[in-house]
């Protein structure tokens, strides 16, 4: 993120590149947080196996799923790290408070992230 004033073609805040390689990233970080949460549900629960119908399912739609599924938590994320940038560091309780909301947003986003997968396991494996 630069210290320039936004621009008219910029994006929360980054410009169109920047704007591009940090919602990229943050997707492949979502495929990546979906298939290791769906591989460690689905190996550590006992009625369900690897290979099987849900499996596949979790992961032929289930990358585009997690895809779609990341772009509010990348927007709140991308505002959440602009506010992070731009805070003073006096005072400093203000500084240790923002901080601290930062970072349970963040633990939150990353939860929610790992149990969507696990919810559309078990919505798969009720239909089937």
């Amino acid at each position: 993120m630069t210290n320039d004033p936004i621009q008219n073609n910029s994006v929360l805040g980054l410009s169109p590149e920047e704007y591009d390689a940090a919602a990229s990233q943050y997707s492949k970080n979502a495929i990546f947080l979906w298939c290791a949460s769906s591989i460690a549900y689905i190996f550590l629960s006992d009625e369900l196996r690897l290979l099987s119908l849900i499996t596949l399912f979790t992961f032929l739609p289930g990358i585009f799923i997690a895809s779609f599924a990341s772009i509010p938590f990348f927007f709140a994320s991308t505002k959440l790290k602009a506010k992070v940038a731009k805070l003073p560091l006096y005072p400093r309780s203000r500084a240790i408070s923002v901080l601290a909301s930062a970072t349970l947003l963040f633990v939150i986003f990353t939860a929610v992230q790992i149990a969507l997968p696990i919810a559309f396991i078990k919505f798969c494996a009720y239909f089937l």
